[in-house]
């Protein structure tokens, strides 16, 4: 006579076809299906600012060849600016890049929660959002060089400089954020 408690057979199978094989590794090995989460939002995470970097080195090759035609028409206080936001897309790139993933340290005795990754990935889809912003302005300032338009070009050099502070602003909440989870 089978106990209430157990499941039917057919019921049993039935679900461990559903679930696969990593929802029955999940079910044997306690902390298994949390731990593979985290990894798919720590994968997602490094996705989306590899993806974040390119863009920016994008925007900045975009303002290297702003620079060098500023230069060429004697634009040089538009060269100047243009040379400092490069040099500051260049630098947060490599931090975007290079920014920690969500993994405590091997000695470490705290343990990342998923709801603190889900931010740390929501920090990166914001970055991602900025820089994309980023490199349309940067755009925008070499078709205004290319054509010799001061105005066009003062103007996204003014909105370049703000947007890439807000990028600047925004990876140090992400690191703040980081400091307080780790």
């Amino acid at each position: 006579m089978s106990n209430d408690n157990e499941v039917p057979k057919e019921i049993l199978e039935r679900v461990k076809h559903d679930r696969g094989v990593l929802g029955r590794i999940a079910s044997v090995f306690p902390g298994y299906g949390g731990y593979k989460k985290k990894e798919q939002l720590r994968g997602t995470d490094d996705i989306i600012r590899r993806g974040t970097f390119r863009l920016l080195e994008e925007a900045s090759s975009y303002l290297r060849e702003s620079y060098r035609r500023a230069v060429r028409y004697s634009l040089m206080d538009e060269a100047r600016n243009i040379e400092g936001l490069y040099l500051l897309c260049d630098s947060l790139a490599q931090s975007i890049l290079h920014a920690p993933r969500g993994y405590k340290p091997i000695a470490g005795t705290t343990s990342i929660k998923e709801d603190d990754l889900e931010k740390l990935l929501e920090f990166d889809a914001s970055l991602a959002e900025v820089v994309e912003e980023v490199k349309e302005k940067a755009n925008e300032a070499l078709a205004a060089v290319s054509k010799k338009d001061i105005d066009g070009l003062v103007s996204a050099i003014s909105i370049l400089r703000m947007k890439l502070d807000e990028l600047r602003d925004l990876m140090k909440r992400r690191d703040a954020l980081l400091d307080g989870i780790m």
